[in-house]
This record gives structure tokens, C-alpha cells and sequence, in this order.
């Protein structure tokens, strides 16, 4: 579950398209309603499922371009 105590309009946006994609669901958090609990769907962990490796074979690569320091 991911909380955020944001009055972003951008943020309440992107968790909309979220949820309309089957992405995540969301739900008022119980300890406090003006808060927000985003749970991934099991649609939401297939796609992560599938967009990590790329992500963190990208950022490998971006990495090692920058010297041993750069970690």
C-alpha cells in the first residue's frame, strides 16, 4: 500500500488513470480519510513485473557510463 498526504491535483490525476487502467485500486485510508491508499492490482504487478528489468537494465547501463564513483 502506498499513502501520500499530497494536495497535488497532478498527483489525485495520475492515481485516477491508475485506477481506471486496473492498475491500482484505490480506497481512503482508514486511520485518515483525507489520505489516500494505493494498492496495486494484480494487472499493476504484472506490469511492474514486466517494466523492472528494463528499468533497472537501463539504469545499469546509465551507471556504468559514469566510473565506479558515480553508485
Amino acid at each position: 500500500n502506498f499513502a501520500t498526504n499530497s494536495g497535488s491535483g497532478v498527483l489525485a490525476s495520475a492515481a485516477a488513470r491508475l485506477e481506471s487502467a486496473g492498475l491500482v485500486a484505490k480506497r481512503a485510508n482508514a486511520a485518515d480519510r483525507r489520505l489516500l491508499d494505493l494498492t496495486l492490482t494484480d494487472a499493476g504487478r504484472a506490469l511492474m513485473a514486466r517494466i523492472l528489468p528494463v528499468a533497472d537494465a537501463w539504469q545499469a547501463e546509465v551507471l556504468a557510463t559514469l566510473g565506479p564513483d558515480a553508485e
